[in-house]
This record gives structure tokens, C-alpha cells and sequence, in this order.
């Protein structure tokens, strides 16, 4: 399938794609404008949400059955069409409770990472149900923006919440950070201030933007004090 991603993203204003370790198969979400009558979302049975909790409870409690489960997934999740606004569409509902680290590769080398992380999953057999989900995004010119300055794909990794994402988290991120991906402000990461400055040109002018408007660090967590102030 991996041929085919370059092919989408150019076919379609967005994708979006859930790849799952052992299966042989992805998930690909395509999402483009439209003149057409609406036609709502249809509640699938079981949903998915529900699958992904069933799932991540099974794998918890026997890990070994986890490429087993990926592979028969294809079984109940079928391809299905929606016409609606955007705020319809691009939500989803996802009750199950997780963890997650994503980071932003540049575009050019996103997919080799990408293979690198599938890789590095399924050699430490890594139990976790939950699929890998990548997406293209433009660059932006904000200065700390993880997509300053960079076209992007965007990889996210997920944990269930009853399990240890450390055991995950530090597996994948090394690969992320090999590729000079830039973390996700909102989601776990063990990037220091050291770190980050060499990922942003303009770290050093946003710290003294920062200091300069906020003098009295009104403004800081404890979290944000080590990562600007350390």
C-alpha cells in the first residue's frame, strides 16, 4: 500500500491513514469538498470505538494474540461513505482512554520513518492494539509550530490507557527524533529545551518574545518553566 500514499495525497484534499503493524492492510480516510445532497454518517454495529476497546482489552490481557486480532480487523470494519459539513466530518467519536506521542517528520523522509517505527513494532513485539496514524500537512510560518517552515507527515502513536505507553514511547520516539521530527506541544514527549532549539530557527526569538511580554512568567507551568527556562 505504501506505494499508493503519494498517489492519494494527490488525488485528495485530505488523508488520513491508520496502519496497524501485523495487518497487511491500512486504513484510508479521504476528505475532499463537495456539491453533493448530504448524506450523514451511519452508526456502524459494533462501532469502532467499541472494537477499539474490546480489542485493546483482549490484547492487554493476551498480548500474543495481537497480530492474530490486527489481521482479522479487515472482518468487520468495511468502507463507507459520508456527505456533510466539515464539522460533522472530521471529528470522530473516541471514548476509549489512551496515551499518545506524535511527531512531525519532514515530508520527504516521513514514510521511511514510518516503515522504520512498523519495523521496530513488530520486532520488540510491541502489545498494543491501536493502529499508527500519518497524515500530510503543510508548513506554516509560525515560529514554533512543529510545522514551521516544513511540509510534514504527521505520526501519531497510541496506547491503550491501561497499559504502560513508556514501553512504546521509548522504542518509537529515538526513531522520531533520527529524523529530526519535531514533537507535538499537547502530547508526550522527553524533548528538552537543548533539543528543541536545534529544530527551530527561531527558538531563541520566541524565548525572548516570550520573556519580553510575559516578564513575570505568569504565564508558566512548572512544565513550561523546565522546557524555556531550564
Amino acid at each position: 500500500m505504501m506505494q499508493f500514499i503519494q498517489q492519494w495525497k494527490h488525488q485528495h484534499r485530505h488523508i488520513e491513514c491508520f496502519v496497524f503493524s501485523h495487518a497487511e492492510k491500512l486504513m484510508l480516510k479521504t476528505l475532499d469538498e463537495t456539491d453533493e445532497e448530504l448524506q450523514p454518517r451511519k452508526e456502524s454495529y459494533p462501532s469502532e470505538d467499541t472494537l477499539l476497546t474490546v480489542c485493546s482489552e483482549l490484547i492487554k490481557n493476551f498480548p500474543s494474540l495481537n497480530p492474530y486480532v490486527q489481521k482479522l480487523l479487515g472482518t468487520f470494519v468495511k468502507p463507507t461513505t459520508a456527505v456533510d459539513w466539515s464539522s460533522k466530518i472530521f471529528p470522530t467519536v473516541r471514548n476509549t482512554k489512551f496515551n499518545e506521542m506524535e511527531y512531525q517528520i519532514p515530508v520527504d523522509d516521513g514514510l521511511d520513518c514510518l516503515e522504520e517505527v512498523l519495523a521496530a513494532l513488530r520486532q520488540h513485539k510491541v502489545a498494543t492494539f491501536f493502529p499508527l496514524e500519518f497524515r500530510f500537512v503543510k508548513g506554516d510560518d509560525i515560529w514554533i509550530s512543529p510545522f514551521y517552515q516544513q511540509d510534514s507527515i504527521s505520526i501519531s502513536v497510541h496506547q491503550y490507557h491501561k497499559q504502560d505507553p513508556r514501553l512504546i514511547f521509548d522504542i518509537v520516539e529515538p526513531i522520531f527524533q533520527k529524523y529530526k521530527g519535531r514533537p507535538h506541544w499537547g502530547k508526550m514527549h522527553s524533548m528538552t529545551s537543548m533539543q528543541l532549539r536545534s529544530l527551530y530557527p527561531k527558538w531563541d526569538d520566541f524565548l525572548r518574545l516570550r520573556q519580553q511580554l510575559d516578564p513575570e512568567h505568569k504565564f508558566l507551568n512548572p512544565y513550561l518553566e523546565q522546557l524555556f527556562l531550564g
